[in-house]
């Protein structure tokens, strides 16, 4: 059975269209009786912390940075009406995890390590895959990704999202909401 579904949870991996998709569906969804308020969680760290994401992975690691993570993420969890863009690897830690699945509706935005490679080649602000490029960035998003999936695979949706435009995405997750 699926928790009240007051809030939206997008999950992936970096760079498979968490944040853009999350803003399209937040419009989307919003009525006149209701508004949908997007957050992303790595802003919300940023916002806590007062330092960017990559200079807490530099700086104090990725232990810390997962528990400001788990931090935020009960926050939000504790609200409604939100459409969330988690971190590529909030579902990381069992806690986390458990309370993003009871606060809502959790989406897995799927896309291919081709899709994604393309997508972060310039990227630079990504702590995980710094100075990566080509072969190896695709075979770091790979090797990350078969960590990562079957947690992926734990959402109540998974939607493909190679070749698709945002607002298309959006629509494919409030068709599902419907039914």
């Amino acid at each position: 059975m699926l928790p009240d579904r007051n809030n939206f949870f997008l999950t992936g991996f970096m760079g498979s269209g968490k944040t853009t998709v999350g803003l399209r569906l937040s419009r989307e969804l919003g009525s006149r009786e209701k508004r949908w308020t997007f957050v992303d969680t790595d802003q919300l760290i940023e916002e806590r912390a007062g330092i960017s994401v990559s200079e807490i992975f530099k700086n104090q690691g990725e232990p810390a940075f997962r528990a400001l993570e788990a931090e935020v993420i009960g926050l939000v969890c504790s609200r409604r009406d939100l459409v969330v863009a988690l971190g590529g690897g909030a579902l990381l830690k069992d806690s986390s995890r458990k309370r993003v699945l009871e606060s809502g509706t959790l989406v897995f935005l799927q896309a291919s390590v081709e899709t994604l490679a393309k997508r972060l080649e310039k990227e630079t602000h990504r702590p995980l895959l710094a100075g990566l490029t080509g072969e190896s960035l695709r075979t770091k998003i790979g090797e990350m990704l078969r960590q990562r999936e079957p947690l992926y695979r734990k959402a109540h949706v998974a939607i493909a999202t190679d070749g698709k435009e945002p607002i298309d995405i959006a629509r494919e997750v409030m068709a599902w909401h419907r039914k």
